[in-house]
């Protein structure tokens, strides 16, 4: 295992990681980000499948191995390696991060809830949830409201992690309103409780895919080794 693999594991989070796999298996190559409408992200592509993209169009793909971008116009291999794609081409697709939080500056685990990105978020199961925000250098009260209710918590000046209310329990498909005193519009976070979750990145890939978690499939991507 790579330094930057080892480095994701820990981000992952080892609860995660000691789950079993959950899911069917995917293909060998799976596509996790595209502007290319006909291959979007979740399609799975052959060992040494060809695909063409047009003038602009970007494709980045996910194997055992780490991930492959690759850039139009041109016809590709699944298994040839990949380019580096143009920083204003858009291939970091679908990052909605909230404006002027560092995206260098990502929760330490993907399965936290990020309190300032609206978004669905996959949490493998409603126990053990955590919220996590970007600047912890001072106290600051959250009020939290979803179908059990309404919560309010507090954070401690240095902590950047915050254990889910356990007097409001957390539901799948849920939408939750999280708002940070002296911010006038919430946050709102959906809910996705996905189950046990693989240890295998690709299993990983698909299961936030498929939920529609794609802060956390970025997250996961950009962790990845390129090659």
């Amino acid at each position: 295992m790579s330094w930057v693999q080892s480095k994701l594991v820990r981000r992952i989070g080892a609860a995660a990681l000691l789950a079993l796999a959950a899911g069917p298996a995917v293909a060998n190559v799976l596509v996790v980000r595209s502007t290319a409408a006909q291959y979007r992200p979740g399609r799975s592509l052959g060992d040494n499948e060809a695909f063409t993209l047009r003038q602009g169009e970007t494709l980045v793909i996910l194997s055992a191995r780490g991930t492959r971008a690759f850039q139009g116009p041109g016809t590709f291999r699944s298994t040839q390696p990949g380019v580096q794609v143009a920083a204003n081409s858009g291939a970091r697709l679908g990052v909605v991060r909230s404006a002027g939080i560092d995206p260098n500056q990502p929760p330490p685990s993907i399965w936290q809830i990020d309190v300032s990105s609206s978004g669905t978020v996959c949490l493998p199961s409603a126990s053990n949830a955590t919220l996590w925000r970007p600047d912890s250098s001072g106290e600051a009260r959250l009020s939290i409201r979803g179908p059990g209710g309404s919560q309010q918590v507090s954070w401690p000046a240095g902590a950047a992690t915050l254990a889910w209310p356990s007097s409001l329990p957390l539901a799948n498909d849920a939408r939750y309103d999280l708002t940070q005193a002296g911010t006038a519009v919430p946050t709102q976070v959906t809910v996705k409780l996905v189950g046990p979750v693989s240890t295998d990145f690709q299993q990983m890939a698909d299961t936030l895919i498929r939920n529609g978690c794609q802060q956390q499939l970025d997250l996961l991507v950009d962790s990845l080794p390129g090659m």
